[in-house]
Order: C-alpha cells, then sequence, then structure tokens
C-alpha cells in the first residue's frame, strides 16, 4: 500500500496565443476572441457569421440580425454563443483578413491558420 500513486485536482489554466477559439457544449458553440480581436471585425457590440467550406467569415451587424459580444468583468475576452453545435470547428485559430471577399476569417483547414494578418 505504500506506493499508491494520488490523483490530485490540478489548476487548469488555458494559455493560447490564438485570436479565437471554438468550443461547443450541450447548448450550442461558443466563439471566444482574445486580445481584443473583435475590435478588427466591429467597433459596436453586434456581429455575424457565414460558413464557406473550411473558412467561417465575420461581420458587423446590428442588434436584428448579429450576435452579441459578451464578457466578464474580470476577463478582457469577448466571447458570442450559438445554439448550433459547430463540432468539426473545435479549435484555437488566428483571424485572417480576405482582401477578395473584404472580411475578417478564420481558417479550419490547418493550412492557413497562422499565417500573418
Amino acid at each position: 500500500m505504500k506506493n499508491l500513486k494520488w490523483i490530485v485536482k490540478k489548476q487548469q489554466q488555458r494559455l493560447s496565443k490564438a485570436d479565437v477559439t471554438i468550443t461547443t457544449s450541450k447548448n450550442g458553440t461558443q466563439f471566444i476572441f482574445r486580445n481584443n480581436c473583435f475590435m478588427r471585425i466591429t467597433k459596436g457590440e453586434y456581429l455575424k457569421t457565414a460558413i464557406d467550406g473550411n473558412r467561417i467569415y465575420f461581420d458587423a451587424a446590428d442588434d436584428v440580425t448579429g450576435y452579441k459580444l459578451s464578457h466578464k468583468k474580470e476577463q478582457k475576452n469577448k466571447y458570442v454563443g450559438f445554439s448550433k453545435r459547430l463540432d468539426r470547428f473545435v479549435g484555437d485559430y488566428n483571424l485572417l483578413w480576405d482582401s477578395k471577399e473584404g472580411y475578417y476569417y478564420i481558417s479550419t483547414d490547418g493550412k492557413e491558420n497562422f499565417k500573418n494578418v
């Protein structure tokens, strides 16, 4: 009995340098915008998204057509939740600019993910 290896609870702290993190739960999908990168997309409080293949595009929106960006007092990150689950997009991404379309986007194919904006 002296060789017991105890399993102890450790504080989990996630450090990510990515601009956008996508997570899912039973309630849907959440986009977390770090490093004030949401300010490149919108100066307001609302944004909308579009999915085209392996890219998710973001654009500014109003309170009628967009989802509200929220934040917790102790965090500078902003987040937005959707009721639709987007399991295949879970991960960390950098925000990129599509000069042809004129929108910011994230690429989920892994090839463009960490190019400089």
